[in-house]
């Protein structure tokens, strides 16, 4: 590809759109997201290499389409759309509580920043993958995907020793975690989602070669 600005669009199920994207994203480029735009309701994700944006394969698609026998994907104005007005279900249990060692880095990180288990951050966090992250197969497939890696990054940070280990956990709060907290407390969910898997799949490529 060539310096000049270069699309390729394709028009696709958001099923077929994500998948694809996970792909680009496992070979090594990068995606950005866009929502609908010009008048209509199509979103579009941008396939392109580092941050050369001028090269870009855009899928087209409506929210919801290509996944058969599924519930909550059409994209209801509450459910995957990143609004700020984002209503928490009701939730009578206490995820505080019961957190069976699922926000695994999150943990480690507040831990390390002296916080305790029931600090708003963890709280909002996993608030957030018991609700929002319940929405979609493909949602619950991050969080099982997470709950495979995230021990094994959290193991190889803290081989480190604590002192190393403090200071990586430090850098993910002030880098990752921090913006993706301020995000989730102004209701911003589908960013929440993003900065929190770019986040997983950054320390995944460091840490688990």
């Amino acid at each position: 590809m060539g310096g000049n600005k270069h699309w390729i669009c394709e028009t696709m199920d958001e099923k077929d759109a994500r998948e694809l994207a996970e792909d680009w994203v496992k070979s090594g480029g990068q995606v950005r997201e866009d929502g609908p735009h010009g008048g209509n309701n199509t979103d579009h994700l941008h396939l392109f290499l580092d941050n050369d944006k001028n090269n870009d394969v855009v899928l087209n698609y409506t929210r919801g389409t290509g996944y058969e026998g599924e519930e909550d994907h059409s994209g209801s104005s509450d459910s995957s759309s990143s609004n700020d007005d984002y209503d928490w279900p009701d939730d009578n249990s206490d995820s505080s509580s019961s957190d069976d060692g699922g926000c695994f880095i999150t943990t480690a990180v507040c831990g390390s920043l002296g916080k305790p288990d029931n600090c708003e951050e963890l709280t909002l966090f996993r608030r957030f993958r018991d609700t929002y992250m319940q929405q979609t197969i493909d949602m619950r497939s991050d969080i099982a995907e997470y709950y495979e890696v995230a021990p094994k990054i959290c193991t190889a940070i803290d081989a480190l020793g604590k002192q190393k280990a403090d200071k990586v956990y430090g850098q993910i709060w002030n880098e990752m975690l921090k913006p993706t907290f301020n995000a989730l407390k102004k209701g911003e969910m589908d960013k929440t989602y993003r900065l929190y898997k770019g986040m997983v799949m950054t320390l995944k490529k460091k840490y688990l070669k």
